[in-house]
């Protein structure tokens, strides 16, 4: 019996996600495609699959390594690097050919939608204007400035969101400003840091002073000390995550992804990710306190099992006894559909009947702008 086809091995192979499509809508085995007549190839594919047709039936072509396929996808954001159109499918090209280079090394790789594949093929075998425009040194200037652009653009984008977001973060970990603290932030560039430092309220450090709230078993919220202090404590907060934001590169859970396989491959390498969407709250099954004041009052967040997020779970725990206003408790994270963005490092991720369930430690529960993929489609701007 044939070596069953899956999506992930064609595209490592070399076809364009059209191409990939076709194939695995006919049903062939990987032996039923090694033993195709030419004809057939010619009829069905374009020129540059049917040389990659007779690499897959030669097998002597390896595989593109997980790991350098996920890398080079998220970089460029699945995306040309000639054209920036999303509306197209792409492909793995080598920049030096296969046969001459014998090299899947990621300098040698890059992203291409199927019309710049082909020019790139064409450019290498005939004297014409795009021998010029597509040379390997001239793919690989596109790649640099494409991965900088997309890495820039996706880093602004989640600036912009927590700029958007300053007034409206409902929820804080209490292990924030530790991680804050590992991930090296410079807790003086906050706002409120010289205020809240003043009035004893957190160390030159930026951590916390103990005594912050001296009657937590009779206090709804962690900082309902006064009026003036809960201000500055979520003024401080929300600073911080914009400091954050500038050091960590968060994966985009609302990227477009090509398989639940990559996204899980992806999130082990970066555990920190930043996802927007619906989500619904309740009491969790943990819950020691049920009582509305005091810490223990652990609530359970997770997205609707409903059609729109069939491949996608994700469901974490949180004490709402930290949240920052008594409307998070009431309103804004609780009940069922609200929309929330996410900040978030992975604690444990597995694929289930094709859905991925991630199962978190969420540092931040806030809501406000929208969290767009790195590039828009109708984006002009030339390199």
């Amino acid at each position: 019996m044939g070596k069953k086809i899956t999506k992930e091995g064609l595209t490592k192979k070399g076809f364009s996600e059209k191409q990939v499509q076709l194939i695995l809508n006919m049903g062939f085995t990987f032996n039923a495609i090694k033993y195709m007549p030419d004809d057939w190839f010619i009829s069905n594919f374009d020129e540059e699959a049917c040389e990659i047709i007779k690499i897959v039936r030669a097998e002597g072509r390896p595989p593109i390594p997980t790991k350098t396929y996920n890398k080079l996808m998220l970089e460029s954001s699945r995306c040309c690097c000639i054209c920036y159109n999303y509306g197209n499918g792409v492909i793995l090209h080598h920049i030096h050919p296969w046969e001459d280079s014998t090299s899947h090394d990621e300098e040698n790789l890059v992203v291409l939608c199927s019309n710049h594949h082909a020019e790139a093929h064409i450019g290498l075998t005939k004297e014409n204007l795009l021998t010029d425009k597509l040379t390997p040194q001239k793919l690989k200037t596109f790649k640099d400035a494409w991965v900088k652009k997309v890495a820039e653009i996706a880093k602004n984008n989640v600036l912009k969101l927590m700029k958007e977001t300053t007034d409206y973060w409902y929820y804080f970990h209490p292990g924030f400003l530790q991680w804050i603290s590992n991930n090296k932030v410079d807790v003086t560039q906050a706002d409120s840091y010289e205020i809240l430092l003043k009035m004893g309220v957190i160390s030159r450090e930026g951590h916390l002073m103990p005594g912050i709230n001296e009657n937590i078993e009779n206090s709804k919220l962690w900082i309902s000390k006064d009026f003036g202090t809960a201000v500055h404590l979520r003024i401080y907060y929300a600073s911080l995550m914009e400091l954050v934001s500038q050091k960590i590169d968060f994966i985009n859970l609302n990227n477009s992804w090509g398989n639940i396989e990559e996204v899980k491959n992806i999130l082990e390498q970066n555990k920190s990710f930043i996802y927007q969407g619906k989500f619904n709250f309740g009491n969790d099954k943990s819950r020691t306190n049920k009582n509305q004041t005091g810490m223990e009052r652990i609530r359970r967040g997770c997205i609707p099992n409903t059609k729109k997020y069939k491949n996608l779970s994700i469901t974490f725990t949180y004490d709402e006894f930290f949240c920052m206003n008594s409307s998070a408790v009431s309103y804004h994270l609780s009940g069922t559909n609200k929309e929330i963005i996410l900040i978030g490092v992975c604690r444990n991720i597995e694929v289930v009947d094709n859905k991925l369930i991630i199962s978190p430690t969420v540092y931040a529960i806030g809501s406000g702008g929208s969290l767009k993929r790195p590039f828009e489609i109708n984006d002009s701007n030339n390199i």
